[in-house]
């Protein structure tokens, strides 16, 4: 599974991951092995993006990834990309 092993080798204990709550299990269980800090916010919702964002930033994260499903597998919602 390529997202088991993806983020892991991306980031570090120093950096951040936000991940849209509705992600794809394959994505949820890539966040969990890697050691970075981890932070939700709502499907598809902006704005709590937005604070989770600052929030790393202000948390002092090095680099910042956003992981998120294209078009979510469970209802076909397209991502607010």
């Amino acid at each position: 599974d390529a997202n088991g092993g993806l983020f892991e080798t991306l980031l570090g204990a120093e950096d951040a991951i936000i991940s849209d709550a509705l992600n794809h299990a394959s994505i949820i269980d890539g966040v969990r092995l890697c050691k970075a800090k981890r932070y939700r916010y709502a499907n598809n919702d902006m704005q709590e993006l937005e604070a989770r964002l600052k929030e790393a930033r202000e948390a002092g994260a090095r680099h910042v990834l956003i992981a998120t499903d294209g078009v979510f597998s469970m209802d076909g919602v397209i991502a607010n990309l």
